[in-house]
């Protein structure tokens, strides 16, 4: 089981770095070891990551890469994140990913004292109860289901990864696995057996 008070606890004032914002602010953020670590040692090492997409966006004439991800905490549910890098190098988009696995982690009280002055965010009432994705759409014209949105990952050029791409293994039971506790229709954790990885 996660521990929630853990996920949720402040980091130590030594641990917060600082980096330029918008409109000439400085903005307070914890390192990305700092909260993978933060997330390992509350969940037991227990939990998921699955990147649902990676694409490349242009806006104003720059090129980005733009990451979703979905962070499953053993009995906490899961929580989606969105990251974003400037697609200046070939860690760009390790940087997007990164980004989208804190922001997921933002939502189940890691970090989250960094983004508001509430102090009764902080603690063991600060991670929010388990959420459930919609239920399928079912059209009436021909009363099929309709996914809300379907998982992929997209390979271009970028990528270097020579294995072939993994889909996740979704849990198809009614309640959590047994194994990783991925909720029903969730995809199962990166070392769960079920996935046979």
């Amino acid at each position: 089981m996660a521990d929630k008070q853990l996920l949720a606890r402040p980091f130590a004032a030594e641990t917060i770095r600082q980096r330029p914002g918008a409109n000439r602010t400085i903005v307070d953020y914890i390192p990305a070891g700092d909260v993978i670590a933060r997330v390992i040692q509350a969940t037991d090492n227990e939990f998921g990551w699955t990147v649902d997409s990676v694409e490349m966006i242009e806006q104003n004439g720059a090129a980005y890469w733009l990451v979703r991800g979905t962070l499953t905490v053993p009995d906490l549910g899961s929580r989606d994140g969105i990251g974003t890098d400037a697609a200046t190098s070939v860690d760009s988009v390790k940087a997007a990913e990164t980004d989208a696995f804190k922001r997921a982690a933002v939502k189940f009280g890691v970090a989250l004292h960094l983004y508001t002055e509430d102090p009764s965010v902080n603690g063991k009432d600060a991670v929010a109860p388990v959420q459930h994705r919609p239920e399928p759409v079912v059209r009436e014209s021909d009363q099929r289901p309709v996914a809300p949105r379907p998982m992929r990952y997209v390979r271009d050029e970028h990528c270097q990864d020579p294995e072939p791409v993994r889909r996740p293994v979704h849990n198809a039971g009614s309640g959590s696995c047994p194994e990783c506790h991925a909720p029903a229709g969730r995809p199962h954790a990166t070392r769960c057996p079920v996935n046979g990885r």
